[in-house]
């Protein structure tokens, strides 16, 4: 009957489409009806001839937004089929067939607005017809516990089928609406189909909130939601072109109120799902609470941010006008936070609070973004810091640990970068002061009021941010007290480094304790404090070294002069690092030595140079007479301090160092101070080499000798008190 019709219509012209139509409709009504009785094949036979006959008898109609609702009928009939017969895949075939034709009608541009309405109609079908009940019920595993990992030896448990149907058919209509979304030209359609996925996901959490595995059915329409934005804002959609068209208006007209609606739209998105969280608490005994508020929490959000950063609604409404919207918001997670802590229970009861509270205090950041002076904001963010560390000490929300982490990540990048340490240059010294100060106190003050958290890493971030910080700081206030225009000189960055490497030595000195995740910033921070010290040491010893840049000079008066602020401060800080991070018997101490001794002989030699050359010193000036003579009577007298030391400590390593020394200044002598002397001169000064040789020689002899009569009476009284001790 269905091929006589076709060929009545399609190759004679007997009847006209309508008819055709009426004649293919009723063929395919009365298949279904013997299916029902006769077998699934038929029936399938029936829907799929049935949504085929729009497309096969031709013909134009001018309400074709008609066969939007024609489909919805036809996979309404092949559901009933399915619920009765229990032919699943009579289900699958209606619904495959009935989409697949709507959406030729709508690439057809048979109407966008009616392609959603079936799209909504269809999915309350296959969620309510296959289980005959008006409020869906469905039991067993969601799709989140079939994708969760399973016991060896167990069987995986997939959604039962109705859950499968339902899942497809709230995808198929969340991607549907962002595309109808993406695709329209105009800015109500858009609109309506943001309209259309809240009430997909208002539909998910309200009418299943009874079937425990359509759980996660919200998630699908939510997602689509903050997709279409996403969409919206990055390829310049209707909506946001109709924005920006607006700020090209008359004064005395109204903004449009897209992004006031947006912010409502994601604000209830952020209700329903904290209704639906309430709600399963309290007829679900507490399943999957944490991961609902979660995404409560978040939604609303990233709604924001999705805006902020891709709609830039400031332009339109001005910094205050969007601050306002987003401190609303704020206020809405706030109201929520409270409502979790006044009506939840569990053992989560805190962290699902944290998460409304992370939320707020995120969105009221975002909202200090933009209002407030770069000055203003950084000080800002650390009053915050301080006052996420009270609350935390109040109510015990460990979650705020994570943003206090974050808060001191972007503190220090402010700081350090963005408008960072080149800003603080060029700002006034008062405003510098404050801006640095002020954070160091504020961060200082975090610190302290976490020590109910000791040991866990939003004090030991809080701890690492305050020496930083205060490294930065007098990185500034000494570049500031010098002048911009000398810290590239070698009096400035001298220091520089000294601070640097006096942060590292602090970073290490604080390994002594604390968790693991502890020790492993702080070691990284070393390491980067000392990488930034080397830089500057490196800058120091090139590029600004008076002996290699002839146009540096060296500043006031020899011993007391610019090249002891250079060196001094390094020397002294390897120094108390050697004392106080390290143990005589440690693996850094004699490095740090080391280094102190180095940096201190810098010093000695340029002050020797800068005695006798005086304020500029370069290589190409030469070496004067005294001044060579000079170094071989330092060289000397340290050779002869080192050994009295090594004497008093009983330091084999600082003998072999004075040894060292004196055959340095033997192998001078002999080499160069020599070459230039004659006569008399050359005669005495030989003598004296020697007798300070033939000196040193007699104190060495006297060291052994003491030293082997030390150990020989030591052994002796270790001996006697064997003797005297049964025990021992």
């Amino acid at each position: 009957v269905r091929l006589g019709t076709l060929a009545a219509r399609g190759l004679y012209n007997l009847i006209e489409p309508d008819t055709a139509l009426a004649g293919l409709v009723a063929v395919s009504a009365l298949a279904v009806l013997l299916g029902w009785f006769y077998g699934p094949v038929l029936a399938a036979v029936g829907i799929v001839g049935a949504s085929a006959a729009p497309f096969l008898v031709g013909g134009s109609s001018d309400a074709p937004w008609v066969f939007f609702y024609y489909f919805a009928l036809i996979a309404l009939a092949g559901l009933a089929v399915d619920t009765v017969k229990r032919w699943a895949w009579v289900s699958a075939v209606v619904l495959i067939a009935t989409v697949a034709g709507s959406t030729l009608l709508f690439l057809d541009d048979a109407g966008d607005l009616h392609f959603l309405i079936f799209l909504a109609l269809t999915t309350v079908a296959a969620t309510a017809t296959p289980v005959r009940s008006a409020v869906p019920g469905h039991d067993g595993p969601g799709f989140m516990v079939a994708l969760m990992p399973r016991a060896e030896g167990t069987l995986r448990k997939l959604p039962d089928f109705p859950t499968r149907l339902v899942a497809g058919m709230m995808a198929v209509s969340s991607f549907a609406g962002w595309v109808v979304a993406t695709d329209t030209r105009t800015a109500d359609m858009e609109l309506l189909a943001l309209v259309f996925l809240m009430a997909m996901m208002a539909l998910a959490v309200v009418w299943m909130r009874r079937a425990p595995a359509l759980v996660e059915m919200p998630v699908l329409p939510g997602a689509a939601f903050l997709a279409t934005i996403a969409t919206g804002g990055a390829e310049g959609g209707p909506l946001l072109r109709q924005a920006q068209e607006a700020m090209t208006r008359a004064p005395e007209t109204a903004p449009p109120m897209t992004y006031s609606i947006l912010v409502v739209m994601g604000a209830i998105g952020t209700v329903l799902l904290f209704w639906r969280m309430i709600w399963a608490e309290r007829s679900e005994g507490g399943l999957t609470l944490t991961p609902r508020a979660l995404s409560a929490a978040v939604f609303l959000p990233t709604v924001l941010f999705i805006l902020s950063f891709l709609w830039q609604p400031e332009m339109l409404l001005g910094d205050y006008g969007w601050a306002l919207h987003v401190i609303a918001a704020a206020a809405l997670l706030t109201f929520l936070a409270e409502r979790t802590a006044r009506m939840a229970q569990g053992e989560d009861k805190l962290l699902r609070v944290g998460f409304f509270a992370v939320a707020a205090l995120v969105l009221i950041a975002l909202a200090l973004f933009l209002l407030l002076t770069k000055a203003a904001l950084t000080l800002a963010l650390g009053v915050m810091l301080v006052l996420v560390v009270l609350l935390d000490r109040r109510f015990d929300l460990p979650l705020l640990d994570g943003f206090v982490q974050l808060g001191v990540v972007v503190l220090g990048y402010r700081l350090t970068i963005d408008p960072g340490i080149e800003r603080a240059l060029d700002a006034p010294i008062p405003e510098m002061v404050v801006t640095y100060g002020g954070s160091l106190i504020l961060m200082g003050a975090a610190w302290f009021l976490a020590a109910h958290r000791k040991g866990t890493a939003m004090r030991v971030m809080l701890e690492s941010g305050v020496w930083t910080v205060a490294a930065v700081f007098a990185n500034l206030v000494l570049i500031r007290a010098i002048g911009k225009s000398d810290a590239d000189k070698h009096w400035a960055i001298g220091p520089m480094a000294a601070i640097w490497f006096g942060s590292a030595a602090n970073q290490l000195y604080r390994q002594r304790v604390g968790s693991r995740f502890a020790k492993t910033l702080r070691g990284l921070l070393a390491v980067l404090f000392t990488l930034v010290g080397l830089g500057f040491t490196l800058l120091l010893v090139t590029f600004a070294n008076p002996l290699l840049n002839w146009r540096e000079p060296v500043l006031g008066v020899p011993v007391f002069s610019s090249l002891a602020v250079a060196f001094l401060p390094m020397a002294a800080v390897f120094a108390v690092a050697a004392w106080k991070v390290s143990t005589p018997a440690g693996s850094g101490f004699k490095p740090l030595v080391a280094f102190s001794g180095l940096a201190a002989s810098c010093y000695a030699a340029l002050e020797i140079r800068h005695l006798w050359q005086g304020p500029f010193i370069g290589l190409q000036l030469g070496v004067k007479d005294g001044e060579l003579y000079t170094y071989t009577v330092v060289l000397l007298l340290t050779s002869f301090a080192l050994l009295f030391i090594a004497f008093a400590r009983r330091s084999v390593a600082l003998r072999k160092l004075a040894m060292v020394g004196v055959g340095l200044t033997i192998a001078k002598v002999f080499l160069i101070d020599m070459a230039g002397l004659s006569g008399l001169i050359r005669v005495a000064s030989f003598m004296g080499l020697g007798l300070s040789l033939a000196a040193l020689a007699w104190l060495n002899r006297v060291m052994e000798r003491q030293w082997s009569r030390d150990k020989d009476e030591g052994d002796e009284n270790a001996a006697d008190t064997a003797a005297d001790d049964p025990s021992a």
